[in-house]
């Protein structure tokens, strides 16, 4: 099922989501195209949080709330990890690096009613 027809599912129930988290780029773009053929306003209507911080996150009307994950600092990571390999002439134990994403909060996103 592609994102435009779960949204619709999602939308004709009684109880209506009020917020989203698209789970890649492509599945954003079903998302924002969905918000604006069916006039929902975000994040009044509708919050969005999306993973991975695209490039027009903070010039799209609003801007959007995203997580992003440290792609400079997981690459290089893996390049040292392959020329270490190289230059030691062996194989390593695989190991496993991990990263703190980055929530970047932008006006996609609103405080809920207290």
């Amino acid at each position: 099922m592609d994102t435009s027809e779960e949204l619709k599912k999602r939308f004709t129930q009684l109880e209506r989501p009020n917020a989203l988290f698209a789970i890649n780029d492509l599945t954003l773009m079903g998302v924002l195209r969905f918000v604006k053929e069916n006039d929902i306003r975000v994040p009044e209507d509708l919050a969005i949080i999306n993973i991975d911080d695209v490039p027009f996150a903070d010039i799209y009307t609003p801007m959007l709330t995203t997580i992003a994950q440290p792609t400079f600092a997981m690459g290089k990571k893996a390049a040292e990890q392959v020329f270490a390999q190289i230059s030691q002439k062996r194989k390593g134990k695989p190991r496993v690096f991990r990263f703190s994403p980055i929530l970047k909060e932008r006006t996609s996103i609103r405080q809920k009613d207290r």
